[in-house]
């Protein structure tokens, strides 16, 4: 289910856009043409949960002065990166548990936030997951499989942190998935075998550290 609406001001239109997936109510918030200016994933505990959320918020928006958009609005200016769900099957291997398509991702989130490369959206919907995160009682990957369900998009980053991931994290134009492997899996099976350690985090939390390093300059 996926609700469009917009308000007109003199100059630019407001656009709301509530999404589910599941049991997770999906919320957007920009200018038309804009980047996403806030965004929000709420677990509602079922389906139907979902579309209650949805509905009740739609009619909070329209006492705002929303009013339900076309079909034919586009979606704000929005990318997501990474969906741990994107991994499995296909060539993930059968025998290893569904977490393991969580960690390369992972892995990069934690350094993202170890380095204050996220947006303050994330930092705000993410403060007790990042508070332990940081004092090592959870892993970047519990962070990222909790928390943020396994979605990794524009939105969780600042503009250093997006400029930086558009161009080394992209799995088909940059450089992180091969750094990655090179680091973590030259004696694996796969990328995915790669386990969810300490040491493998630090490992290539300083190569992220060199590859950023090098892109500032």
């Amino acid at each position: 289910m996926i609700v469009k609406l917009t308000k007109q001001n003199k100059k630019t239109t407001d656009v709301v856009i509530l999404e589910n997936e599941n049991n997770l109510v999906i919320k957007k918030e920009g200018k038309l043409g804009k980047p996403v200016s806030f965004s929000s994933t709420s677990k509602c505990g079922s389906y139907d949960g979902a579309i209650i959320e949805i509905q009740k918020l739609t009619k909070e928006y329209q006492t705002k002065g929303y009013v339900l958009g076309d079909e034919s609005i586009g979606l704000i200016n929005f990318e997501t990166f990474d969906k741990a769900k994107w991994h499995l099957g296909g060539d993930f291997p059968a025998e290893l548990n569904p977490h393991q398509a969580y960690i390369h991702t992972g892995f990069y989130i934690g350094w993202l936030v170890r380095n204050s490369l996220i947006s303050d959206e994330f930092k705000k919907e993410s403060k007790e997951y990042i508070q332990k995160f940081l004092a090592k009682k959870i892993t970047a990957v519990e962070l990222y499989e909790d928390q943020l369900d396994g979605v990794f998009n524009s939105n969780d980053l600042n503009d250093a942190g997006f400029r930086f991931t558009k161009s080394y994290f992209d799995f088909e134009k940059g450089q992180y998935l091969k750094d990655y492997e090179e680091t973590l899996a030259v004696n694996l099976p796969t990328l995915f075998n790669v386990q969810n350690t300490w040491e493998n985090f630090e490992k290539i939390c300083k190569f992220l550290d060199k590859r950023y390093k090098d892109f500032e300059k």
